[in-house]
């Protein structure tokens, strides 16, 4: 924990609710040598976790396993006008020209710039993922 009750380690990828809405928008899944989020273990001890995908700890993913972008990760795939900005204390949002800030607010820089790709791939402005 950083400051303030702050998780930093979270801080450095998305969530596992915005890890699956990209992937369902099509957010490339192989190649990963990063954070991914990863179903392990059986039955009720049964859960989701994060991790480095070269971690030796997971390599016992059971096959299923999501991309967890971080936010160089998900730079690289916006817009080069693309940006994003800090309103309050923890507070980030990111927009381009072409999207204007929709008034969301997100706890962490990568939830921003995630949130942003989203809406550019849903409005057809990202192609090449």
């Amino acid at each position: 924990m950083g400051e303030k009750g702050i998780n930093l380690e979270s801080m450095n990828h998305v969530s596992l609710e915005t890890a699956k809405r990209m992937k369902e928008l099509g957010f490339n899944q192989d190649a990963h040598d990063g954070f991914v989020w990863a179903f392990v273990g059986r039955g009720e001890d049964a859960k989701w976790v994060v991790g480095l995908e070269d971690a030796g700890e997971n390599q016992n993913f059971y096959g299923v396993r999501i991309v967890a972008p971080t936010v160089d990760e998900i730079m690289e795939k916006l817009p080069s006008k693309a940006t994003l900005e800090k309103s309050g204390d923890r507070c980030f949002y990111a927009q381009t020209p072409s999207i204007a800030w929709d008034g969301k607010v997100y706890e962490t820089p990568v939830e921003a710039l995630a949130h942003l790709w989203c809406k550019l791939r849903e409005n057809g402005i990202i192609l090449d993922i």
